[in-house]
């Protein structure tokens, strides 16, 4: 199972790869949007993605429409510290994109969330 965090938040990142190894995920981390972008078309593609709203290079909806260019088929789960109506935003994009959105969360997120997030199937 192969985890991609797309997240500008080195600590949210960390904590993230910390609960998921050991759950048997290999976890990929992307500090923007663009570097995630550009392994779109990688062979191993990721099975589950977690992704900030917003980021310094490109954004969550940047991503989003990425990810619908290159008909990525993975869920994702939005995960956002900023105000609720960006993630709604890219929420709506996603679903018009036929990008699968598995949930929406925010930041701070408790483990016992996080944990049921990685034990849901892809």
């Amino acid at each position: 199972m192969n985890l991609a965090i797309v997240d500008d938040n080195a600590d949210f990142r960390h904590l993230v790869r910390r609960v998921a190894e050991p759950m048997g995920w290999r976890v990929d981390e992307y500090a923007d949007g663009a570097l995630f972008k550009a392994r779109l078309g990688d062979p191993i593609a990721p099975d589950l993605v977690f992704l900030d709203v917003l980021m310094q290079e490109e954004d969550g909806i940047e991503v989003i429409a990425g990810m619908a260019q290159h008909g990525f088929a993975a869920p994702v789960v939005i995960v956002s510290s900023a105000d609720p109506t960006y993630a709604n935003i890219m929420f709506e994009l996603a679903t018009a994109a036929d990008v699968t959105i598995r949930e929406m969360v925010r930041k701070p997120l408790p483990l016992e969330k996080l944990r049921h997030l990685l034990t849901l199937p892809a």
